[in-house]
């Protein structure tokens, strides 16, 4: 049976964690798919837009090899209607997303649908994390 995956994430500033992540996801499955965050969910989740906008980002990440499939994320936070969209076998998440895991976790549960969930490793977390980028890049804005 082939295997998808099926990441979460806002892939603003595109780095080499977000290559790091997205290997490791490739070596779980045979399809790599992602649901990219839709700016206005990345507003709440975060508390401002990201820099690059859906649109920028999706294009994007569509010229990595890596990657089968972008797809937008939910407008709605906790809906996971893209799982039942995408119908992923894997669902691979960050290190760093400690309120998505638990949320999946309970999702799936609730709603009775047999998904493995994986927690794929940081690369470098205290220097490649796309906040710590993000923040540079605006206080540099701001000097």
């Amino acid at each position: 049976m082939r295997q998808k995956i099926l990441v979460f994430g806002t892939f603003d500033f595109l780095h080499i964690g977000h290559i790091y992540f997205l290997r490791q996801a490739k070596r779980c499955a045979d399809t790599v798919v992602i649901a990219l965050a839709r700016d206005e969910v990345v507003k709440q989740l975060k508390g401002s837009y990201p820099i690059h906008r859906e649109r920028e980002r999706k294009e994007l990440l569509q010229h990595v090899d890596l990657i089968d499939e972008v797809v937008y994320g939910d407008k709605t936070i906790g809906t996971y209607q893209i799982i039942t969209r995408i119908k992923p076998t894997v669902v691979g998440i960050g290190y760093d997303q400690v309120d998505l895991y638990k949320d999946l976790q309970s999702f799936t549960k609730r709603k009775k649908i047999s998904i493995r969930i994986i927690r794929l490793k940081p690369y470098r977390a205290n220097e490649r994390k796309s906040t710590l980028i993000r923040n540079i890049i605006r206080t540099a804005g701001n000097l």
